[in-house]
């Protein structure tokens, strides 16, 4: 399918596409998400898929951020799976993408991880309000 009948200046996936991740061919395991955030950022291949393992592995966030990273991230010929499936083009690589994007939501882990953030993210705002609440006028405008 020619992507370019639904590019228009600044559409949301074009936006995507100048941020220079591109999903590899050469060299890729699975969808080439590793390689595309390894090569954009100029690390080792290796190194990025022992990370998306160990997230993976430490409640599910790597299997998430892949399949988001499928989703999302264009292949070499600029084609997005998300982009694709909302114009009524499905194929078994946007069905592959969007099935390890739930299965990455739906772990139990991910949640407990997502819930643990929640609670981090009130502690540290219950922290500042008190803070602000015991600081002086010359305090806050320093």
């Amino acid at each position: 399918m020619n992507t370019s009948s639904h590019h228009s200046p600044g559409n949301f996936f074009d936006r995507i596409r100048l941020a220079g991740f591109a999903r590899q061919d050469d060299g890729a395991w699975a969808a080439g998400v590793c390689a595309a955030v390894a090569d954009r950022l100029g690390w080792s291949r290796g190194v990025v898929r022992i990370v998306l393992i160990v997230l993976a592995l430490c409640g599910g966030l790597g299997v998430l951020l892949y399949g988001l990273a499928w989703l999302m991230l264009p292949g070499q010929s600029g084609r997005i799976h998300a982009q694709d499936m909302l114009t009524g083009d499905i194929t078994g690589g946007n069905v592959a993408a969007l099935a390890l994007t739930v299965v990455g939501i739906c772990s139990p882990g991910f949640w407990t991880g997502i819930g643990a953030a929640i609670v981090a993210g009130l502690a540290v705002w219950l922290l500042a309000a008190t803070s602000r609440q015991h600081a002086g006028p010359a305090d806050i405008d320093a």
